[in-house]
């Protein structure tokens, strides 16, 4: 996301935010990923996996700021973006590649942003 841009709602970390809430992490990974033993709700900077388990809490043990984020709340992330100055959303736009499950991810995240009223035109590479 270019946050660097002002004339790009991005710019306002309400938006970023709410974007983040929109996502249903858990039904992702749990329907299409094939469940938690493939996939993490957070695996940035680093995955939990084989020996790096030990240096990165369990989702359940981050703060509760952080888990909030995370969690699956369209209607707060629809007030966050109201609060942002998108009350109805806004079109958006991202490149993704062709290659793996890239796409169909972004699907599945476009259909949930579509419920707070991103709308967002997927450009395959």
């Amino acid at each position: 996301m270019r946050t660097d841009k002002q004339d790009l709602p991005y710019k306002d970390i309400r938006v970023r935010q709410a974007l983040t809430m929109a996502i249903d992490y858990n039904a992702v990974i749990n329907q299409y990923l094939g469940g938690p033993d493939n996939a993490y709700i957070i695996g940035y900077p680093v995955a939990p996996e084989g020996d790096l388990k030990r240096f990165l809490p369990a989702f359940e043990e981050l703060p509760k700021s952080t888990r909030d984020l995370y969690g699956y709340n369209p209607e707060r992330a629809k007030q966050l973006l109201k609060e942002a100055g998108y009350p109805n959303g806004f079109p958006a736009n991202i490149i993704v590649s062709s290659t793996g499950n890239n796409a169909d991810t972004v699907a599945i995240i476009a259909a949930m942003w579509e419920k707070i009223g991103v709308r967002l035109s997927i450009q395959l590479k």
